[in-house]
């Protein structure tokens, strides 16, 4: 019994280091960019979702555990639709840059367009 349960731990051990891990590459920069881009009006509901959910994700933890090397603030007015915006141009002026991971990107793009006052 005693085995079973120490084999059973490390197993889920194993799984949750295993879902960190793919948690952190989720998505690169070139894959974001490739869901974003297509689109000015969203036709598409789920890239969209896919897309604004990725952005606003990343935005609302660096915003709530602020970060001196991406610091950024996000317009009140419209968030989602800035960020798509400020996203896409990004990429478009920066394609090498997007082969980082998706929420390195996402920073850069960020703190390129919303940079924090200084």
């Amino acid at each position: 019994m005693r085995v079973l349960l120490m084999t059973l731990a490390l197993v889920s051990g194993l799984s949750l280091n295993a879902q960190a891990k793919a948690a952190e590459n989720l998505m690169d920069g070139i894959t974001l960019h490739q869901i974003c881009g297509p689109f000015k009006v969203p036709k598409n509901k789920y890239k969209h979702g896919l897309c604004a959910g990725f952005l606003v994700a990343i935005a609302d933890i660096y915003q709530s555990n602020p970060n001196d090397d991406f610091c950024f603030v996000v317009p009140e007015v419209d968030p989602r639709k800035k960020m798509i915006e400020a996203y896409n141009k990004w990429g478009v002026e920066n394609p090498q840059e997007r082969k980082v991971d998706g929420w390195v990107a996402v920073l850069l793009a960020l703190n390129s367009e919303f940079p924090c006052p200084k």
